[in-house]
């Protein structure tokens, strides 16, 4: 429901206190002029690497978002849960600093 939200495409009702600060985030959305298509919803963590062996993608979150998005997760998941500070910028060919 919080991603629909997010994007637009529902609503709901909130307690005044959270439905104050989600006008105020929704405030700062713009259009996304980009084509949607299945992504990983959650793609940080749930990729398993073994040497020799083909990557393995579990715990398949499906979300029909534009694939940049799926790259933003990953960088948000990178920033706050990973600590990979603004060196994550350049590889992510993201500006973290506006």
């Amino acid at each position: 429901m919080a991603d629909r939200v997010a994007w637009g495409e529902t609503t709901t009702e909130l307690p005044a206190q959270v439905g104050r600060l989600v006008t105020r985030l929704q405030a700062f959305r713009a259009p996304v002029d980009a084509r949607a298509q299945l992504i990983h919803g959650d793609l940080t963590g749930n990729v398993l690497f073994a040497p020799g062996h083909a990557l393995a993608i579990i715990d398949f979150s499906p979300y029909w978002r534009p694939v940049a998005y799926a790259d933003a997760i990953v960088v948000v998941d990178g920033l706050l849960y990973h600590r990979v500070g603004a060196r994550l910028g350049p590889v992510a060919k993201v500006d973290l600093v506006r």
